[in-house]
């Protein structure tokens, strides 16, 4: 959710009057029809905001506003799942690494089905 509005953020405020205007008209024309739109529309439901007051600038993007916001709207086994998936990912992609005392590690394909089923979403 974060990077979405991150994404969104960078666009509507970016230099180029071209990008702006393309970002601008996906949010506000095309909201259900497009990508901007529709992820503009859930980070509003997601945090709790009225669209106007994100189209305008109307919010508080600032990081510990987000952090107390996601930190309220999730419980402790989607922080440690998340956690878990955080590291697996840079197990995967190599930042960190991972070896079994008997010398073997996991491979990229058995890493990436841990991140798919931990990014799915089920329900418990």
């Amino acid at each position: 959710m974060i990077i979405s509005l991150k994404l969104l953020t960078d666009l509507v405020l970016s230099d180029s009057t071209l990008v702006r205007s393309v970002a601008e008209f996906g949010i506000l024309v095309g909201r259900c029809d497009s990508f901007l739109g529709r992820n503009t529309l859930l980070c509003c439901l997601h945090f709790g905001w009225q669209f106007d007051d994100f189209v305008y600038g109307n919010v508080d993007l600032s990081n510990g506003t987000l952090l107390s916001k996601h930190h309220g709207l999730a419980n402790s086994c989607h922080w440690h799942t998340m956690q878990f998936l955080s590291e697996i990912i840079s197990i995967r992609d190599g930042v960190f690494n991972l070896q079994f005392s008997d010398g073997l590690t996991l491979s990229w394909h058995e890493l990436n089905a841990i991140v798919l089923y931990l990014a799915t979403d089920r329900q418990t």
